[in-house]
């Protein structure tokens, strides 16, 4: 945590620390039961509740399919707080401009976050391909790819996706894919339950890192 001078003076060390330190405490937060284990638990719960009367059989998860699972919730946890959490909690400093300290912030996180994941074999799962033009009586037509890519992801949600309900779009898209692609319109719904742990997931983590955040009146 920062202490009040510290957080007064964002200079490229303290804010490189910071990123750092946050990218590396994600990754372990995010196998914690209440993410990853809570989304394969409910989705085993779905499969015995409600697939099994629509006459539909869970896919086994392999080891890859939990690696990019992981990967999804990582790559939108890190969307979180470079558009959410740095924001609010890194002031001015000196003469440069608030924007310039957050930019400079999450190239950082990028970079460590994309490290740490490469480090832990994320990066090493492969892209799901997926068409669903035909919709659910069609049937979905899937193929694997190449690597997945935080950088694409990060991307996507932050320059293609129009807004925020554009944003959970393409997260349950990619979450629903990596739970059970062969069912992917049964766990659409089931990867929005997810956002709003992750969010909580995301402050938790920042306010381990920058402290309590005071425009959302927490208390220091």
């Amino acid at each position: 945590m920062r202490s009040p001078e510290e957080a007064s003076n964002w200079s490229d060390s303290i804010l490189t620390e910071s990123a750092m330190r946050l990218a590396q405490l994600l990754l372990p937060a995010i196998a914690q039961p209440l993410i990853v284990d809570h989304l394969l638990s409910t989705y085993g719960e779905v499969n015995r509740r409600v697939l099994s009367q629509m006459e539909m059989l869970p896919r086994a998860q392999s080891v890859e399919d939990m690696r990019r699972l992981v990967f999804e919730v990582a790559a939108f946890a890190t969307f979180l707080l470079a558009l959410n959490e740095a924001p609010d909690r890194i002031l001015p400093d000196g003469g440069d401009t608030h924007r310039e300290r957050v930019r400079f912030f999450n190239g950082v996180l990028f970079l460590e976050m994309r490290r740490v994941l490469q480090d832990a074999g994320m990066l090493e799962v492969r892209e799901v391909i997926m068409d669903i033009s035909g919709g659910p009586a069609a049937g979905i037509k899937y193929d694997l790819g190449g690597p997945v890519s935080l950088e694409q992801r990060l991307d996507e949600y932050m320059r293609r996706c129009r807004g925020w309900d554009s944003a959970l779009a393409s997260f349950t898209f990619h979450v629903a894919r990596a739970l059970d692609v062969e069912e992917y319109f049964a766990t659409e719904l089931l990867a929005m339950q997810f956002v709003e742990p992750i969010i909580d997931l995301t402050r938790q983590m920042a306010d381990r890192v920058f402290g309590p955040c005071l425009r959302r009146g927490g208390s220091a």
